[in-house]
């Protein structure tokens, strides 16, 4: 297992660094963590990241799991269809 932590400055300025470190982890493990400790929020070049990186991971057999995510990231990873909304 791997853990990526996404920093505060993560965004469209960074993608490519974090690409390079999603693909690295995902060719090499069997479950990737992303850590949201650092951020509360994300833009869309990091939303459309962790899709693709999701559904490369999935062709891969590499589980994915998010950790420290605040309530903004958890609507933001709700509405891209990478977690499941609570029913109530």
């Amino acid at each position: 297992m791997s853990e990526l932590i996404m920093e505060q400055n993560s965004s469209v300025k960074t993608v490519s660094n974090i690409k390079k470190q999603l693909l690295q982890i995902i060719d090499s493990e069997k479950e990737l963590v992303i850590d949201f400790k650092s951020i509360t929020s994300i833009d869309l070049a990091i939303a459309q990241l962790l899709i693709s990186a999701v559904k490369y991971a999935r062709k891969k057999s590499v589980a994915v799991k998010f950790k420290n995510v605040s309530d903004e990231i958890r609507n933001q990873l709700q509405l891209t269809g990478l977690i499941k909304r609570n029913k109530e």
